[in-house]
């Protein structure tokens, strides 16, 4: 018998909107832009300035969004609903994941070729494509399509694992992958292991954490409404604590070498806090807004492509012979997020499902949107 007539998933339906997920998705998109905006000047103000101050500080403080979208990913895969067979799991994957995935790799691909940035061999683009190098910000799909490869597995450790085991092991082996995976790969194949960060190990953590929180969805909101001023003020001093120790080991003054443990905790507190105040926030209007709704839809397309906005508006700046930091980092701020919000409203126009992956956002991963 074939595994698709007796294996099935529990999908979340997709008429259920949940304001505080929508909410933090395109919050965390939002950020997603900033921090790669934001890496020219951190990387090129002067150490001791007050620019890098401010700029390191709040680049540091967006960098918990990667680590929210695996979050959110784990939520929405396990939240209560519909049944979907597990063949066409994977094929709404494919379908609504990698395609798009497939597509904008080409247009990076061209970009490059075009701009002699860099040209391939057919075989180096096939390696570009499966470990996601050609562009840094692809990890993210390589990553999730892992979690998604893996989910009879999840299936079984999220329903019959206690959670407070199953939170505490995946924290556990995420913390030692960190540390100790390059040099387990390297005794078990004899050669130097340099891609830690393309491991689901990376990331365990928060995903798993997400499918709890997904699995008993109604109590996890009670504890987010209750609690909100804790997660709220907690989350401001980690980031007060990171910020600074971070400015600090940027300039070489005290390494702080305890500081990645604790932005493990801090990103836990962010999204945490960011998902109370979506909760709290729920009813306002500019949830229901066409452009609100349209960039909640179709994010993870923003996601793919926003460098390629970044790399043209460089280019540009270049040739305009533009040379200082604050002004470019200006206009390239104005640049993507103005593009990124045409591209959005243009696409939130075109009726549903005309396009390759229409129904995906960043947030929902994890849902099926097959027709019964």
């Amino acid at each position: 018998m074939n595994i698709t007539e007796v294996v099935t998933y529990t999908i979340a339906p997709r008429n259920r909107r949940r304001e505080e997920l929508s909410f933090c998705n395109v919050l965390f998109c939002l950020l997603v832009l900033f921090i790669h905006i934001s890496a020219e000047p951190v990387e090129g103000y002067a150490r001791d300035s007050v620019l890098y101050f401010l700029a390191v500080g709040f680049w540091r403080l967006a960098s918990f969004v990667v680590q929210g979208y695996f979050f959110l990913s784990g939520v929405r895969l396990f939240l209560s609903g519909r049944q979907e067979t597990a063949g066409a799991f994977y094929l709404g994957r494919c379908r609504r994941v990698v395609l798009p995935y497939v597509v904008v790799f080409c247009l990076f691909a061209l970009y490059f070729h075009l701009n002699g940035t860099a040209s391939f061999t057919p075989a180096e683009l096939l390696v570009q494509f499966l470990n996601g190098k050609i562009c840094g910000h692809f990890y993210y799909v390589i990553l999730i399509c892992q979690f998604y490869l893996l989910l009879p597995l999840w299936q079984r450790i999220i329903r019959k694992t206690n959670i407070f085991l199953g939170l505490l092991t995946s924290l556990m082996i995420m913390l030692m992958s960190k540390v100790y995976m390059p040099e387990l790969i390297g005794f078990l194949t004899g050669q130097d292991f340099a891609d830690n960060g393309l491991l689901f190990t990376s990331y365990l953590f928060y995903f798993i954490a997400g499918t709890y929180c997904g699995l008993y969805y109604d109590r996890f909101r009670i504890f987010l409404d209750r609690y909100r001023r804790s997660l709220l003020f907690t989350w401001l001093g980690l980031g007060a604590v990171n910020w600074i120790f971070f400015w600090l080991r940027s300039r070489g003054v005290y390494w702080a070498s305890w500081l990645e443990l604790f932005h493990v905790l801090y990103c836990m507190y962010a999204v945490l806090a960011c998902l109370s105040l979506g909760y709290l926030w729920r009813e306002k209007k500019v949830f229901r807004t066409s452009l609100f709704r349209a960039a909640d839809k179709w994010s993870y397309h923003v996601y793919l492509l926003h460098p390629l906005v970044i790399f043209m508006g460089n280019s540009l700046f270049r040739h305009l012979g533009l040379s200082s930091l604050s002004l470019r980092f200006l206009l390239r701020t104005v640049l993507v997020y103005g593009v990124m919000t045409g591209f959005v409203w243009l696409l939130g126009k075109l009726p549903s499902g005309k396009y390759p992956g229409s129904r995906l956002t960043a947030h929902r991963l994890g849902i099926g949107t097959k027709k019964k």
